[in-house]
């Protein structure tokens, strides 16, 4: 059985995730105000639930920029995965899809570290055909190809086909 070829999909900053942040900051705000205006609750609770609010937006904000790649690549180097950071520094990665509507992908990345195989936390991307589409089925056959079981970092190609 043959890999897929090599590959590497350039991925940017995540710009929805913000949106969505704050558009489920937005129903949560609605949804207690309505729950105030409906309920008779007293002053007390409803300063309460505000604190509460506010104190979970600021959570997500301040969480949301963590779980989401940062610009870089995903590469495919006929044998493992990597992510090559802006610095070109490569990262071995595992790569999972957690959904495939055909003409996008949304993937789950793990680092691992090298020497001691210790895993570092998921990170998400949403890749889309529009980025590449003259090359999105290799990369989707990359995608779905599994990694050759002695894959180590030093000893990969160095020759990545830009797409």
């Amino acid at each position: 059985m043959h890999n897929a070829p090599p590959v590497f999909y350039p991925v940017g900053r995540f710009v929805w995730g913000l949106r969505l942040n704050g558009l489920l900051a937005l129903l949560a705000a609605v949804a207690l105000w309505a729950w105030q205006g409906v309920s008779e609750s007293s002053n007390t609770q409803s300063v309460a639930a505000a604190l509460c609010w506010l104190l979970s937006v600021s959570a997500a904000i301040v969480l949301a920029q963590g779980e989401f790649l940062h610009d870089g690549q995903l590469v495919w180097d006929g044998q493992a995965w990597c992510w090559q950071d802006s610095m070109h520094h490569d990262h071995p990665v595992d790569v999972q899809v957690l959904l495939d509507v055909g003409g996008a992908l949304f993937m789950a990345c793990q680092g691992c570290n090298g020497h001691s195989g210790e895993h570092r936390r998921r990170q998400f991307a949403l890749l889309v055909r529009s980025t590449m589409p003259l090359s999105w089925h290799g990369f989707r056959c990359a995608v779905y190809s599994r990694p050759m079981s002695d894959a180590r970092p030093e000893h990969r190609h160095t020759a990545h086909l830009e797409i």
